[in-house]
């Protein structure tokens, strides 16, 4: 059966309908079990029933979707069957024709299979543009919603440019729409008079000269008749009105079924990939340095304050506060010369807004630094206490939510001491306050050492840390003030090597922490710490978008743990299908071979610590017979921490034994599990942390105990004992 390009053949409506990219290849081969039609031109008519497309590999992404969503607009069913040659090549002769036609029949997919599957495929921005016409002319409002943001993350397009992208394709769409039903276009409500006033005051502002610039604003007064405060009231505006986006509304469902982004780090908990970020100091306190080790960092993917950025890039710098030789001095000292991804502006300010914004477009950088904000303001009559100096910081935001870029704006603290946080941020309060992040650079009396911190910073625990500079190489290195986020870090590790085994998997995080062995509230700081650091995502549960799930985020090499995890083989099967609800993970460390008792805390570090066992050490001791595992979850629920890794045993299914003894020659294994667990330890002491103390502790043998008690040293072992009497005393 044959239909033509633009309208099905009405002839045996009951025979499936095969869309084809050339019609007349499949008249000659295939059988006439299908309805034949054509997909290449324009598709005018489609009938219901069942339909099939033959997808070969030269057909773009967007007809195949087009036809799909027009054959559910006409009530049809769609199946597509993908092929990797060209149908000439597939159907030369009747026979192959044929066997073409099972394959179709047995193993096309249904549309909304098959479009799940492409979009782990990029897209060029031109293909993404091809798509979303279809999808702005033929789909419901939600589930255009879901395809645009789709197509924006396929093509890596930022939120600003794909925005102003769709709206532009949905005004085209909508004028189109309208010719065609005969109505004339929307009139413009602006007067000439008002546009010819908008085009003045937007020169005036890119006029560089400040003399052309008094002239100019002299002129637009006289010749539109207004004021100066009314032309300075308009220009407030324009500026507002250019840098704000348009609002929008999504009830509860469309809302829902956008995929959250996620706070975007380049340097992650400290640097935004997108806004700016006020760093402000007193003069001579290193703010420049720092900055450049910042950008230096993002450059070569070095790490800056222990932290690696999230990607490499361009950095534009903007040097208007320190003279020349002062920046090629810094430039060396830290390596910056021996990069070709950078650009530096010399004696720029805020009236060459344009010259910046070129650069930005030319370039396409990562971070843009600039130092500093008084040195940008030229015109005398700026007041940075002034409602003014928010209107720069706008400015600055804009370009970078435009551009999609970090912005490090460099300024100066106020000298008066009553105030704290971003109080200190010299002017207006609103400088800081229209800022994305805000970073403090302080020094201490008669010391080297500066003080650190981010009073705010959204989405991300401040910092506060001691750092000192080495001079010579222009870098920064935290002397003091960041042992927490080392234990953080060190649970991230765990975690990381817990859903490793499971990549594709989504956890909630009682599965997690069940997993890895820590606190509650330690293992949540660690997921945010992977989180802000983009190598997990967290999202709402697909089974109960009450609750969060997190997962893994593309491929990357976790660094190797001090501790092995060892994760048991019973994993419920609902984990695997979205592991959710009261599912548990069970720990290896949990079971014996032998079905001895696991004992909680050897009697040598009990004695060391001078606590009787039954007050502080809760005595566990069981044997995982019948429903040992169920009642062991419970117990482990219980308490909220488990203990982590217990070191493998040797052939005989005997326990490790301490290194020092001359009965027992431990294992390679062994040794870096007695050296891991003693380090983690040391990190709990350092936090004077006693439960997780106990959980680390609980399911060691005596020899392992005593091993890991050698390691210690006098004063790790009489913090033990302090953190246990005060426990005791509680």
């Amino acid at each position: 059966m044959i239909t033509s390009n633009t309208k099905q053949n009405q002839v045996n409506l009951e025979a499936p309908t095969l869309w084809v990219p050339d019609l007349m290849m499949a008249l000659h081969h295939m059988p006439s079990f299908f309805q034949l039609a054509e997909y290449k031109g324009k598709v005018d008519h489609v009938a219901p029933g069942t339909h099939y497309i033959l997808a070969d590999p030269e057909t773009p992404e967007a007809t195949i979707k087009g036809l799909a969503w027009k054959i559910q607009q006409a009530g049809g069913t769609c199946y597509i069957h993908g092929i990797n040659n060209s149908l000439e090549n597939l159907v030369c002769d009747k026979a192959a024709g044929k066997e073409l036609t099972i394959q179709i029949i047995e193993f096309a997919r249904q549309h909304e299979d098959w479009i799940a599957r492409t979009e782990q495929n990029p897209l060029t921005i031109r293909e993404a543009t091809a798509i979303a016409k279809m999808a702005i002319a033929l789909l419901p409002e939600s589930e255009k919603l879901v395809e645009l943001s789709i197509l924006r993350e396929r093509c890596n397009l930022s939120p600003y440019e794909w925005s102003k992208l769709v709206k532009s394709l949905e005004t085209r769409f909508q004028e189109e729409l309208e010719r065609r039903l005969g109505k004339k276009p929307a009139e413009k409500r602006a007067t000439e008079k008002a546009e010819r006033l908008k085009l003045e005051i937007q020169a005036l502002l890119q006029e560089p000269d400040l003399i052309e610039k008094t002239i100019k604003r002299s002129e637009i007064c006289s010749k539109f008749s207004i004021s100066g405060k009314d032309l300075d009231l308009l220009i407030s505006g324009l500026s507002v009105a250019n840098n704000i986006a348009k609002a929008r509304e999504y009830n509860a469902v469309e809302f829902r079924a956008l995929e959250p982004e996620g706070i975007s780090w380049i340097i992650p908990g400290l640097l935004p990939s997108s806004g700016v970020t006020v760093f402000a100091g007193p003069a001579g306190v290193g703010k420049s340095t720092l900055a450049y080790d910042a950008a230096a960092a993002i450059l070569f993917g070095d790490e800056f304050l222990g932290e690696t950025p999230t990607k490499k890039g361009k950095v534009v710098f903007v040097a208007s506060d320190e003279p020349q030789p002062f920046v090629e001095d810094k430039f060396i000292n830290r390596g910056i010369y021996g990069s070709d991804d950078y650009s530096i502006i010399l004696d720029w300010d805020m009236s060459q807004i344009s010259k910046l914004e070129e650069s930005i477009e030319a370039n396409r950088p990562t971070l843009v630094v600039i130092d500093s904000f008084s040195a940008i303001h030229k015109d005398p009559s700026f007041d940075e206490n002034s409602a003014q100096a928010r209107r720069s910081v706008e400015q600055l935001q804009a370009l970078a939510t435009r551009y999609n870029a970090a912005i490090l704006l460099i300024h100066h603290t106020t000298k008066s001491k009553d105030q704290s946080g971003v109080g200190k941020v010299r002017g207006s309060t609103s400088i800081a306050a229209a800022g994305s992040a805000t970073w403090l650079l302080d020094g201490e009396q008669n010391s080297q050492v500066r003080v650190f911190t981010t009073p705010k910073i959204r989405g991300a625990a401040p910092w506060n840390v001691r750092l000192t500079l080495d001079a010579p190489n222009g870098r920064w290195e935290i002397a003091s003030g960041n042992e927490e986020e080392n234990v953080h870090k060190t649970i991230g590790d765990r975690i990381l090597e817990f859903m490793l085994t499971r990549p594709e998997a989504r956890f909630e995080a009682e599965e997690i922490i069940n997993a890895v062995g820590y606190g509650k509230q330690s293992v949540y700081k660690a997921l945010d710490r992977l989180c802000q650091r983009g190598m997990l995502i967290k999202r709402p549960s697909q089974s109960d978008a009450r609750r969060k799930v997190y997962r893994l985020v593309g491929s990357f090499s976790p660094p190797p743990s001090t501790t092995p995890l060892n994760v048991s083989n019973k994993i419920s099967e609902n984990l695997i299908q979205q592991g959710l609800g009261d599912s548990r993970q069970v720990l290896d460390n949990y079971s014996t071979d032998s079905g001895q008792p696991v004992e909680i805390v050897s009697s040598i570090i009990a004695e060391t610590i001078g606590v009787p066992e039954s007050e502080e050490i809760v005595d566990n001791s069981h044997s995982l017979g019948e429903g040992g595992s169920e009642n062991l979850v419970e117990q482990q629920q219980d308490t909220e921490v488990i203990a982590p890794h217990t070191p493998s045993c040797n052939e005989e299914n005997q326990p490790p034994q301490a290194i020092a003894t001359d009965s027992y020659t431990p294992s390679k294994d062994d040794v870096e599990a007695i050296e891991g667990n003693a380090q983690l330890l040391r990190d709990a002491i350092n936090l004077v942390d006693w439960e997780t103390v106990k959980a680390l502790t609980e399911s060691w043998t005596e020899e392992f105990k005593e091993a890991v008690w050698r390691l210690l040293s006098p004063e790790d072992k009489k913090a033990v004992k302090l953190i246990a009497s005060n426990k005791t005393m509680q």
